[in-house]
């Protein structure tokens, strides 16, 4: 398919690769799953999706109990240009899925975005860019998306998502502004 946003965004997730989970995390998941089952509080019955042209793309992840949208323009305007991102839900407990939301918004305001933030909901948003801009954020937000898969559930306090958000800068190459 000859679209150039969601290109840049399946490099980033190629680059990074598939994270296999720890076996802990794991039990963790599967009891939360079946906790919630049980209580039927939810239905996970959703997909991940995408629609796509040469110059835009939207595209709906659901890994696990995390739900990521990407929605991106991608012209020789800047104009027209923009990146948007929402996340939201996990497995872990509330607290837990807060740090992640706090990991990914710390490395992305690095890279531009503008970000809000209420609860396990998260969006950001990046406008007026060149193509080449567009294409390097969404490389950037393809690994993300995989560097934070299940993350939640190692986030068991502040200073390991601090930890976790450093590292990730380090491993894209972001130069932090501190």
């Amino acid at each position: 398919i000859p679209s150039e946003p969601m290109q840049s965004f399946w490099n980033g997730v190629i680059e990074e690769g598939w994270p296999a989970a720890p076996l802990k995390a794991y039990k963790v998941l599967e009891t939360s799953a079946h906790t919630r089952r049980q209580s039927g509080s939810r239905s996970f019955t959703e997909s991940s999706f995408a629609i796509l042209s040469n110059e835009y793309m939207i595209v709906g992840l659901h890994m696990g109990y995390h739900f990521t949208t990407v929605e991106a323009m991608c012209t020789d305007d800047v104009n027209r240009n923009f990146i948007r991102i929402q996340y939201k839900e996990g497995g872990a407990a509330l607290d837990r899925r807060i740090r992640r939301i706090r990991v990914i918004g710390d490395v992305l305001s690095d890279v531009g975005f503008v970000s809000e933030s209420h609860g396990d909901f998260f969006r950001a948003t990046s406008s007026y860019l060149s193509r080449e801009t567009i294409k390097e954020r969404l490389f950037i937000i393809g690994r993300l998306s995989l560097m934070t898969k299940q993350l939640d559930m190692a986030l068991h306090n502040d200073a390991v998502a601090e930890w976790y958000a450093g590292d990730f800068k380090k491993r894209l190459g972001i130069a932090s502004k501190d």
